[in-house]
């Protein structure tokens, strides 16, 4: 596939990415079409597609990363796998964040914490709600990020990332006495967390 040739994709992998797209879709094709026997065949996609994707991610190929979630979304969709659907949402708005597409990310997020919620499936729900909060904090959106945070750690009070994540918005909203507090919560988890304890530093506490 000369798609792969231009994102640097090269022998074996190259061939499994054209292979697994080749097969998946035609799979796609047949169970839309009636064939429901090609569910199981479908399923078995999932991890194979999964694997790929952060293979690709590994190897900073963020462009056909983003093709590979599409396809791991519309087999979701094909089989109604409401989780699916929402983990690739996810996966894309994390893709788009790392590509500076803050605001693609953020409605990604957004429509994936929906899902969950739909299916009141917790761990989706904090997993997309810190990285909403990361990509907030980076459109300088303190506001929106610190919400994000503290719904986090309403579900999980010991998560390092939101503690941090939460302390550095109020600090960057002017509320140090509030930021301290969190920076020293996220060494009570972490006592050598370095971004903490510069964290404190930074607002003249000594750690």
């Amino acid at each position: 596939m000369k798609e792969l040739e231009e994102f640097g994709i090269v022998g074996s992998l190259k061939d499994e990415l054209a292979q697994l797209n080749t097969q998946t879709r035609m799979v796609l094709k047949r169970y839309r079409s009636g064939d429901v026997l090609q569910g199981e065949a479908l399923r078995a996609s999932i991890p194979r597609i999964t694997d790929l994707i952060t293979r690709c991610y590994k190897q900073k190929l963020f462009q056909y990363s983003l093709l590979l979630i599409d396809l791991l979304q519309e087999v979701g969709g094909a089989l109604r796998l409401n989780r699916i659907e929402a983990y690739a949402l996810s996966l894309r708005g994390f893709i788009q964040h790392i590509l500076g597409l803050f605001y693609e990310a953020i409605d990604n997020y957004r429509k994936a914490v929906i899902i969950y919620n739909q299916e009141n499936y917790t761990p989706g729900i904090s997993s997309v709600l810190q990285r909403m909060g990361e990509t907030y904090l980076a459109l300088l959106r303190y506001e929106e990020a610190l919400s994000c945070f503290e719904r986090v750690l309403q579900i999980e009070p010991n998560n390092l990332q939101c503690c941090l994540g939460k302390a550095s918005a109020l600090e960057l909203l002017g509320r140090d006495a509030e930021a301290i507090e969190f920076f020293r919560c996220a060494l009570a988890i972490d006592p050598n967390n370095r971004e903490a304890r510069q964290g404190l530093a930074g607002l003249g506490v000594d750690v």
